[in-house]
């Protein structure tokens, strides 16, 4: 069991996209992780539906020998799960036309989700906006 002083020496590193990494790169991820000094946290993630990860699949397989590894599979967000997303990010409720359309077409994919209820959010303010400015320029 880990102690609170082994805690606070303990380096986090977070590595996004690991199916792009070279094979120099996971060489060396791997000296990092085998060394055992500084202990490190090592959190990274990568997608699985990609046809880029053929360095990365022995590397995740020695990782998995090793017991190095603790893998979480992230599953896309229920439709239940999508709404709630949307109205947090929208700070309104949102029609459920509207939230089932967007479950459709990010398949529950929280970034999608983000980035489409963003968008939106935008054009709709700069809708607004012009709305407004055309009404002044009117007075």
């Amino acid at each position: 069991m880990l102690d609170v002083m082994e805690f606070e020496q303990l380096v986090d590193v977070l590595l996004d996209d690991l199916q792009w990494c070279d094979q120099e790169t996971l060489d060396w991820l791997h000296h990092l992780l085998t060394t055992g000094a500084p202990p490190l946290l090592v959190v990274g993630t990568l997608r699985k539906d990609l046809d880029a990860a053929q360095t990365l699949d022995p590397f995740l397989l020695n990782l998995r020998r090793s017991a190095l590894i603790i893998e979480v599979e992230l599953a896309a967000l229920t439709e239940r799960n999508t709404v709630r997303l949307i109205q947090h990010v929208a700070r309104k409720p949102v029609a459920p036309d509207v939230t089932a359309r967007l479950h459709c077409e990010t398949e529950g994919n929280p970034l999608f989700v983000v980035e489409i209820v963003r968008a939106e959010l935008l054009r709709h303010q700069a809708t607004a906006d012009a709305v407004a400015s055309t009404a002044c320029a009117r007075g």
